[in-house]
């Protein structure tokens, strides 16, 4: 059992309770220093419509977990993680690790990106307590490895595990990886794709032909013992006089065996640490930077000194009688009956079992992963030339790197695709230096490949992103007369800023989030976007308060119902519409707008959403919209889940060409139809109007006479605007909050008509529910235009004294399009809406 498993003699402040302690600290550190940050990277979509990955990580261990912290503090968040073995044996220290701790200090750091928290040091104080801590030389690695494990679930890293990549193949402007996830085969598409897999991920484990010609029965490589090996009363044979040597030879001591015996060509025992030479900051920092046969240089004296073995395994293993070494001599094998014949220089002895501990070689050629990118693939060999006397052949047969860790290729035509795959272990060291094979350099190699892999993706998509700069004109500053006229009325100002107001609403608003988003019997809960129209427009923090409480009192909301199953990317449109699977959907989509942020998430989601916008009366978009106007992710999840789970797809069937691009035509065509004329439906819901005319045969053709040009959202809200004006109805009043939701999402669409045509059909699915009365005309609009409205701020101080939550969606989103588009009947409209005009 593992001693923080068993217990110790570690005060109550520690174990579980002092875990759970430092995760909050955590979570509060990483709150101080903004993490997450904003998103930024624009979502991509593969082939088939599946989303395109930013960036895979192969390999859950130590560097990849590292690497994936990084990019998600950089929030390139859009990642997975991928590692063949089960949870909790990923890398070595669980699996074929056999020392008894790391050979780093206690205090080296390198996972923890700066913060303190994060370390390994605040971990085992936590688990143990400051007196271990002052005890302890060199960490245990079964702690390492509950402290990777820890570190993993602190930061909700995203892992898949029993997931192997298979294969990488080259897609439109991605990798096409092919995974087999639980031996199922699966495909992924990634832009980046960093293979952080540790010693072997290179290569292959080295092992000398005369013992690969040996029964597999008899022999194992040292990073491949099986835990169940019997070593009871046996007599085991060892080949190789490194670290890892002498630990399979301890591991076979405490086993039992009967004798152990370590055979090595060398003549003296390894003595030199290389890596405690290279632990300073200007060479783990700019090694990448010399020129490469200075980087030649230093790698071939780097590589001459093999890491000797611990002094503490060392100790055990001479002090035992059952082990003796066997240093100098030419080492041979053979196999003879039940066992194998190990002689040094001749003479030799059997046994029943041999253990190769005779490391791992660098051929790139031997991943099958990268068979098909390998012959494309500079190697040192290709790109540099020793000087004579200088040449090593397995140096040269390491991949030549860039900067970032990414392959070369020899020909221009794969450049692009290599230039994806980024290698992060011990095939890059020659390239990059000792910053990607163990804690040592971590601290400055995971950061490198983070900051690389943004860098990348940032210069990919800076059209992109130029053209999100030039559309551009989210308003900070408000000098408008109505503004100045408030200030001198002394009136609060529309909009202005009030700190403790604001951080009333967001409490109140994240409150609500542990509630339905419907209460009985099907209405819609619009509390948290209440309370964010009456912030904005001026309420106290006592009257958000006051507001909330009045609410919860009225109407009962209910929490959010208890989850059904996991909805997945894969499976996500299954249950749509499915109201029972509510709880399901806000998870998924709050997973979601994590991994994508919210407008990424928006960008992918809403377009297959928009023809069920109808749900729930528009209320799905409302959550949304005001989600995006809050630029909170968690209420954008929330939003994108209240929305699939009540979609409501309405038929649109064209039967030609769009013949007009006046919304308002469309309203007056169906005047003259005879199934609207008189319609009747038995709900008195909005969303029931709304499926029952929408479902009629006569309505599918209809919204395909509309033709939206860039312009399209202007007409649908100058047509609702006009719907509403001639009714003052409670159905034309969504028309105009409406228009303004869907102008709030819609700069993150990548054409937002399709969301514009299918609200616009919604409206007019319940223009008959109020009698399909004319909109008001034009001569009608003109003599409103004219009518002086009250100032913006008493309109809005109007709203906040309202209970009526419609007042206060009306007139924000009326004040708020009145900005936009200096169109004063807005201002009428919400002025006659809380009863300041007749």
């Amino acid at each position: 059992m593992h001693r923080l498993e068993a217990g110790s003699d570690r005060d109550a402040q520690t174990g579980a309770e002092g875990l759970a302690r430092l995760r909050q600290a955590v979570l509060a550190d990483l709150e101080a220093v903004e993490y997450p940050p904003r998103a930024w990277v624009p979502p991509r979509l593969g082939p088939d419509g599946r989303l395109v990955l930013d960036a895979v990580v192969v390999g859950a261990g130590l560097s990849g977990l590292s690497i994936a912290f990084g990019l998600l503090r950089r929030r390139v968040s859009n990642i997975l993680v991928i590692d063949r073995a089960p949870q909790g044996r990923e890398g070595p220290w669980a699996t074929y690790a056999r020392m008894d701790t790391l050979r780093s200090p206690k205090t080296l750091s390198g996972l923890d990106y700066g913060v303190p928290s994060l370390t390994y040091r605040a971990w085992h104080l936590a688990a143990y307590g400051a007196a271990s801590w002052r005890a302890l030389d060199k960490i245990d690695r079964r702690d390492w490895m509950a402290y990777l494990a820890w570190y993993r679930a602190v930061l909700d890293l995203p892992v898949a595990n029993e997931t192997a990549l298979v294969g990488i193949g080259e897609g439109s402007g991605h990798l096409v990886l092919d995974v087999l996830r639980q031996d199922r085969p699966e495909r992924l598409y990634a832009r980046k794709l960093v293979l952080a897999t540790g010693i072997d991920g290179s290569g292959r484990p080295v092992v000398p032909p005369m013992v690969a010609a040996l029964p597999a029965a008899l022999w194992h490589h040292s990073a491949a013992v099986p835990d169940d090996l019997p070593f009871a009363g046996r007599r085991i044979a060892v080949i190789g006089a490194g670290a890892s040597g002498f630990d399979a030879a301890v591991h076979a001591l405490r086993g039992g065996a009967a004798a152990v015996v370590l055979h090595a060509r060398r003549a003296v025992l390894p003595n030199v640490e290389v890596l405690a030479w290279s632990n300073f900051p200007g060479f783990l920092m700019s090694f990448a930077d010399l020129p490469d046969e200075e980087r030649w240089r230093f790698m071939r004296r780097m590589r001459g000194l093999v890491a000797p073995p611990t002094q503490e395994m060392f100790d055990e293993a001479a002090a035992d009688p059952r082990f003796s070494l066997r240093l100098g001599g030419t080492v041979t094998v053979a196999a003879e009956a039940g066992g194998v014949a190990v002689a040094s220089d001749g003479d030799g002895a059997p046994f029943d079992h041999l253990i190769a501990a005779t490391g791992f070689a660098t051929d790139l050629s031997q991943r099958p992963e990268l068979a098909a990118l390998h012959p494309h693939m500079a190697l040192w060999r290709d790109r540099f030339r020793p000087a004579a006397g200088e040449e090593d052949d397995e140096l040269a047969a390491y991949p030549y790197l860039g900067r970032a860790f990414e392959l070369q290729s020899v020909s221009p035509a794969h450049a692009a695709t290599l230039g994806r795959v980024h290698l992060f272990n011990t095939g890059a060291v020659p390239s990059l230096g000792p910053v990607c094979n163990g804690v040592t350099g971590l601290k400055y190699g995971a950061p490198r490949i983070a900051d690389a892999i943004a860098r990348d993706l940032f210069t990919e998509d800076r059209a992109m992103h130029y053209d999100r700069l030039m559309s551009y004109d989210d308003s900070m500053f408000d000098g408008s007369p109505e503004r100045l006229a408030a200030l001198r009325a002394g009136l609060t100002p529309v909009g202005r800023r009030n700190g403790a107001a604001r951080a009333e609403a967001d409490r109140l608003i994240a409150k609500t989030r542990g509630r339905s988003a419907e209460f009985p019997v099907l209405l819609a809960n619009h509390l948290p976007m209440v309370l964010e129209a009456l912030c904005r427009l001026g309420a106290s923090p006592e009257r958000l308060a006051a507001y909330a409480e009045h609410y919860d009192s009225l109407h009962a909301v209910p929490p959010l119902p208890a989850p059904v199953a996991p909805i997945t990317a894969g499976s996500w449109t299954a249950a749509l519409g499915d109201r029972s699977r509510e709880a399901d959907y806000r998870a998924f989509f709050l997973q979601e707008t994590r991994r994508l942020g919210g407008p990424g998430a928006i960008r992918i989601y809403v377009p297959r959403l928009s023809h069920g916008v109808g749900a729930s009366a528009l209320h799905g978009l409302m959550r949304l919209a005001y989600g995006v106007l809050r630029a909170d992710d968690a209420e954008i999840g929330a939003g994108l889940g209240y929305w699939a789970a009540t979609f409501l797809p309405l038929p649109d069937r064209p039967e030609g060409p769009p013949v007009t691009d006046e919304p308002l035509a469309l309203a007056a065509a169906m005047q003259d139809m005879p199934a609207f004329i008189g319609a009747h439906v038995d709900s008195h819901l909005l969303w029931g109007w709304i499926e029952a005319i929408g479902n009629k045969p006569e309505f599918a053709p209809l919204i395909g006479r509309l033709r939206l040009g860039p312009d399209g959202l202007d007409r649908v809200a100058a047509a609702s605007l006009a719907l509403y004006a001639g009714t003052m109805s409670f159905e034309a009043l969504h028309a105009v909050t409406g228009s303004h939701w869907v102008r709030l999402v819609a700069p993150h669409l990548d054409d937002p008509r399709q969301l514009t045509r299918h609200f616009w059909q919604v409206i007019l699915a319940v223009y008959p529910k109020i009698g399909m009365p004319a909109p008001a005309s034009a001569e009608a609009m003109a003599a409103l235009r004219a009518v002086p409205p009250p100032p913006d701020a008493e309109i809005a101080g109007a709203a906040v004294a309202s209970d009526d939550e419609h007042d206060h969606s009306l007139v924000f989103s009326a004040l708020q399009e009145y900005a936009r588009t200096g169109d004063p009947l807005y201002r009428v409209l919400a002025a006659r809406r809380v009863g300041l005009l007749p």
